[in-house]
């Protein structure tokens, strides 16, 4: 069992790694902006059907590669949470992360390792999308997660019955599976998955570090535009050795 004490000595000791994400909020909201106007009256009904129905309108959303950084340096995984001072933790659950991103936490668990071929895939393209094109991509309506344009395989065998798909815990599954990129963050230099919901994550839990749109905004993650974090590792450190316990938020609904 790691003790507080390790965890922050093990934390300090991997402090500098400079990471690269391919979660690009800006280039999904401008996806989103073309492809709204050209919607038809069956697809808005199944997208107003989906639990990602929200996620059409998502605003612009600011994202510092300084600030993930920061953050994921500081990840312990034993505890599960982000280090913010000797004394202050901000732990990383699937239910908060599912909060923050307005997705199911429970319901059918989705098998991250999936191999199962996909009908849908079959039907649309004939082949895996690794090399489908923009074009591509925008004609067959699919809405993919990151600017490698590569759709984990696992989602699509998903797609092929939509009258279950939506029973599946879809917020469970965004947490494993950035989850599981954090974990092995010292093998490889990119981390896939939703690390814009993860700097929202940080916000929800210590509003005086972000600037909060509104409070009505759904999902959560949509709430939070700018962020009063500092550019500079040093600055960051100074204004989060300030923050204590008291000042960190129980996320619920």
């Amino acid at each position: 069992m790691t003790t507080e004490a390790e965890a922050v000595d093990d934390v300090h000791a991997k402090i500098g790694k400079q990471f690269y994400s391919r979660c690009s909020p800006t280039y999904f909201s401008n996806v989103m902006s073309e492809l709204k106007p050209i919607l038809g009256e069956q697809q808005r009904m199944r997208i107003s059907d989906s639990p990602f129905c929200k996620w059409i309108d998502m605003p612009v959303l600011a994202i510092s590669s300084g600030h993930i950084d920061y953050f994921l340096n500081r990840f312990d995984v034993p505890s599960c949470s982000f280090l913010i001072n000797d004394d202050v933790m901000i732990p990383f659950r699937s239910s908060d992360f599912s909060i923050v991103l307005g997705l199911h936490h429970s319901g059918q668990p989705v098998d991250l390792d999936l191999k199962m071929e996909s009908r849908f895939l079959a039907h649309h393209f004939a082949s895996k999308v690794t090399k489908a094109d923009r074009a591509a991509i925008r004609e067959r309506m699919m809405l993919l997660a990151g600017t490698s344009y590569v759709t984990p395989g696992f989602i699509f065998p998903y797609l092929d019955d939509l009258t279950t798909f939506f029973d599946h815990a879809w917020g469970d599954a965004a947490f494993r599976f950035l989850y599981r990129e954090i974990c092995h963050l010292g093998s490889k230099m990119y981390v896939d998955g939703c690390v814009v919901g993860l700097m929202a994550l940080v916000y929800e839990s210590i509003s005086t570090l972000g600037v909060r749109r509104s409070l009505n905004l759904y999902p959560r993650l949509f709430r939070w535009g700018k962020s009063k974090i500092p550019l500079k590792s040093d600055e960051i450190d100074t204004l989060l050795n300030r923050v204590d316990i008291t000042q960190v938020s129980v996320i619920c609904f």
